[in-house]
């Protein structure tokens, strides 16, 4: 044994003390067998003390992922997911009954009830989630304590609101003017010099009012449409899939594009995200793979689903960490070249399409009535007259 090693193990003092002897020996102990160890020993110790010191310093910086160990102590502490309805522009009087427009039956025909203790007596399909998750208005620039009062005196007299959420909170970004902007060319791309939606969507996966408190954020922006009863208890079976397996985001989309693939589209909103420090670091990570600087002006000239599909495409790693559900569908790729009865029976059959409970936008959606009025209007005739698909066409 070297001499340092023997005046580290020679404890100062008197050396009558038994508990003294002992602490020597067991160093001098320690020491032989290290040293006398053969080479293959010494490195097999190295390697599991610094596997384990890599997992104690995931765990002290608050590593939230699925391969982070602190997760483990975490994911019963935090709710399953809270409903985040982002403002990207604040306007001057904010209120539930405009947010929610398309929830309400009474101001939007498609409109719902979230869960069936809201639910109209003899509703059929109605369940309620297990636990009744957060309502969160996210905004890009903190609200006035007057505006607040009257949103929570809005979830209180609210009967959808009400009995089927727990709480009303309030989070927000504190984004500048001059970042939150978004001004999108007829093409589809954007062209302002910063993306607004993109900024608050980065701010919102690590935003501590959030994943303080929950794994996924359901993250449900104010044009969206539940067309189902009921629907926050499908949004709860889908984060807990989500959650057993790990995903980064379970996004909507399964309508075919113009390859036909069934896979083929991914829509940012209504859509499920991780939260916490990892999930944020592989979003960011993700958008500058495909050249957008969130803080650099002119970088990011697509939407953020966009991106996260781009780079789905790029890894099998993406692949796996993003998935997409029939659940949450946007109309426009529904619709586009739905033409006969064939091709409905087809996506229908191939995506489960009648489990659709929440649908984007309200806009695309009131124009896509009457394409869908009419497509089952043809396929009632077809029916009746025993007509093939191929020959009939829904009227322009």
């Amino acid at each position: 044994m070297s001499a340092a090693l023997r005046r580290f193990a020679e404890p100062s003092g008197t050396l009558g003390n038994d508990k003294m002897r002992n602490r020597r020996a067991a160093l001098t102990r320690i020491a032989t067998v290290w040293f006398r160890g053969t080479v293959l020993r010494r490195a097999l110790v190295l390697v599991v003390l610094a596997g384990l010191l890599t997992l104690l310093g995931m765990f002290l910086r608050g590593h939230p992922s699925r391969r982070g160990l602190r997760s483990l102590f975490r994911k019963d502490q935090l709710d399953l997911f809270g409903v985040v309805v982002p403002i990207a522009v604040q306007k001057e009087e904010v209120s539930l009954r405009a947010l929610l427009r398309y929830w309400d039956s009474s101001q939007w025909p498609n409109g719902t009830w979230p869960c069936a203790r809201a639910a109209p007596p003899g509703s059929l399909r109605s369940e309620s989630p297990r636990h009744a998750p957060d309502l969160v208005v996210f905004s890009a620039q903190p609200l006035e304590e007057e505006a607040k009062r009257r949103l929570r005196t809005e979830f209180q007299s609210g009967r959808a609101t009400r009995l089927c959420f727990r709480e009303l909170r309030f989070a927000s970004c504190g984004l500048g003017d001059q970042v939150n902007v978004y001004k999108m060319s007829w093409d589809g791309f954007v062209v302002s010099e910063y993306n607004g939606p993109l900024l608050m969507f980065l701010c919102a996966t690590y935003h501590p009012a959030l994943y303080h408190r929950y794994q996924y954020a359901l993250w449900m922006e104010p044009d969206v449409v539940p067309v189902r009863g009921d629907w926050l208890h499908v949004v709860e079976q889908e984060a807990l899939r989500a959650a057993s397996e790990g995903r980064l985001a379970v996004q909507g989309g399964c309508a075919p594009d113009k390859r036909k693939r069934y896979d083929g589209w991914r829509n940012g909103s209504p859509a499920l995200y991780q939260l916490g420090k990892y999930a944020s670091m592989r979003f960011r990570d993700c958008f500058e793979q495909l050249h957008c600087k969130p803080m650099e002006r002119n970088t990011c000239n697509y939407a953020w689903d966009a991106y996260l599909y781009g780079c789905g495409l790029l890894t099998e790693q993406w692949r796996q960490d993003l998935d997409n559900t029939c659940r949450f569908l946007h109309v426009g790729s529904a619709w586009q070249g739905l033409t006969d009865r064939f091709q409905w029976d087809d996506l229908r059959n191939r995506t489960g399409i009648d489990k659709v409970v929440l649908f984007h936008s309200a806009h695309v959606l009131h124009e896509a009535h009457t394409v869908l009025e009419k497509l089952h209007e043809r396929v009632r005739e077809e029916e009746r007259t025993g007509m093939s698909g191929g020959e009939s066409r829904v009227a322009n």
